[in-house]
């Protein structure tokens, strides 16, 4: 250990200072390594959002993209992160994506599925989350679990009937981390819990907003 002290006192400064930052380096690419969820579970979305390059918007529908864009610009201002909209893109895959679409759009039909919620056949509108069906254009949903196509990354679906009903529902540009759903009726909120890691809903875990609220307007 003294002898090591001494070489290292005999190595010239500027070899010092190339060791220091090669050895900051190594340590700032393992904080920043991304942490499968099968090792570090649900918190490894949280940490593997925190060194997201950017925010992806992901839609297909081109008459999505200005509503979009406007909110986009929204989130920079406020927070000054990388917000970005794109269409039929396959984007950063150092990005978290936040994916918005209806039950007929492509990618957000998969990660529908992958969150567990049911699907109608192509020519009928709606979809199913437990045991409650989301028939009308106002109907919508929003799931957080883990990106499968950037395994690690927290993806946020925003899921409805009808685009230009949906858009105005969507709260904000943040992308989540908490693998979670929550779901709307006629724009009130009916269903919400957790799902797991990466997709699925936890059936006994399930709270259903909808039926105690109308159990208490049959109480006044």
């Amino acid at each position: 250990m003294e002898r090591r002290s001494l070489e290292w006192e005999r190595a010239p400064r500027a070899c010092r200072f190339a060791l220091l930052a090669l050895a900051a380096a190594a340590f700032l690419g393992a904080c920043d390594a991304r942490q499968p969820v099968a090792q570090g579970g649900a918190a490894a979305l949280s940490r593997n959002l925190a060194h997201a390059r950017a925010v992806e918007i992901h839609v297909e529908e081109d008459e999505a993209a200005e509503a979009l864009r406007r909110l986009a610009a929204l989130e920079r201002a406020r927070s000054g992160r990388d917000v970005r909209v794109l269409v039929q893109s396959p984007g950063d895959p150092d990005a978290a994506r936040i994916v918005v679409g209806t039950p007929r759009s492509g990618v957000a039909a998969t990660l529908a599925a992958r969150a567990g919620f049911a699907l109608r056949p192509t020519d009928t509108p709606g979809f199913r989350v437990a045991d409650l069906d989301h028939d009308a254009p106002e109907d919508a949903a929003r799931a957080t679990f883990e990106d499968p196509d950037r395994p690690g990354l927290p993806v946020t679906l925003w899921l409805g009937n009808d685009l230009a009903r949906l858009v105005p529902q969507i709260e904000d540009a943040i992308p989540r981390a908490s693998p979670s759903f929550a779901t709307w009726r006629g724009g009130d909120p009916v269903l919400r819990g957790p799902l797991a890691a990466r997709g699925g809903v936890v059936p006994g875990e399930i709270e259903r907003l909808g039926i105690a609220r109308l159990a208490l307007r049959g109480a006044v």
